[in-house]
């Protein structure tokens, strides 16, 4: 089945004023890891992490690179920052979540080593909806598991076989597909 037209955000990110407040709270609070990658005196790259003190994991708010400074290791190297920055403070994991169809940012968080742990079909706007995207969460364990992964990768597959038969009606391309 071939993809869907994969998620463009084009070459830049220009964010909404709710979205620029909502950054600018998190800034202030200041307690988490804020990093930027800089080229010519410009901005290209962000990475924006928060503790989650309930769970005790991280929570990436958000990592955007610049179009034109893609694969070329900067997401990686603010990422591996991330990682290292939650292992010294010994959370659990780093979660984040991403649209469904934006395939780039799927296979980016596999190759660093991020598990799908979860899918939401009503986090977005009934338009992204109608179109099948679905929210997808990722982790990225930095512990071992309390538990043994016999007692708990079955039911996750099971979840996750029933999401992905769900997904397919709605014949999207959806980055699920890299699962398989």
């Amino acid at each position: 089945m071939p993809l869907a037209q994969p998620f463009d955000k084009g070459h830049g990110y220009d964010p909404t004023e709710e979205e620029l407040a909502e950054l600018r709270r998190r800034l202030q609070r200041g307690q988490g890891l804020y990093l930027v990658a800089e080229a010519g005196g410009r901005i290209v790259a962000l990475l924006e992490v928060e503790p989650q003190e309930w769970n005790h994991t991280a929570w990436v708010w958000d990592i955007l690179v610049d179009w034109n400074y893609r694969r070329r290791g900067v997401g990686r190297s603010l990422m591996q920052r991330a990682i290292a920055w939650a292992k010294e403070r010994d959370y659990r994991a780093l979660s984040l979540e991403t649209q469904s169809n934006n395939i780039n940012a799927c296979r980016f968080y596999q190759r660093m080593g991020f598990r799908l742990t979860g899918i939401r079909e009503d986090l977005y706007t009934n338009e992204d909806i109608a179109k099948g995207e679905v929210a997808i969460f990722w982790s990225y364990p930095l512990r071992r598991q309390a538990l043994h992964p016999q007692y708990f990768l079955p039911l996750r597959r099971a979840i996750l076989d029933q999401r992905l038969d769900q997904m397919k009606e709605l014949r999207q391309g959806l980055c699920f597909a890299l699962l398989l």
